[in-house]
């Protein structure tokens, strides 16, 4: 039984630096995606996911009602899908 473990372990190791790669690849294409969205959307993406702020949190900084933050946060979703999916046809 051990060495059943001990092989999907090994197994799993292996494929440790494809799969990285393959997450920075991602991670690189997302950033290049939120680069292009136009300022007010890069803003949001930027407070909401990698400053790890809640909606009400960004509408107190920005001075802004909620209702604001929400609809540009998925006007800003909306945008990043349309780049991320007009950048995967390019690249075919």
């Amino acid at each position: 039984m051990e060495h059943i473990r001990n092989a999907k372990h090994s197994a799993d190791i292996d494929s440790l630096p494809q799969q990285a790669a393959e997450e920075r690849q991602v991670d690189v294409e997302l950033e290049k995606a939120i680069a292009e969205l136009p300022e007010a959307y890069r803003e949001i993406i930027l407070l909401r996911f990698y400053a790890s702020r809640s909606c009400s949190q960004i509408a107190e900084q920005l001075n802004v009602p909620i209702g604001t933050v929400t609809k540009k946060l998925s006007r800003a979703y909306a945008k990043l899908r349309q780049v991320l999916s007009y950048r995967k046809e390019v690249q075919r």
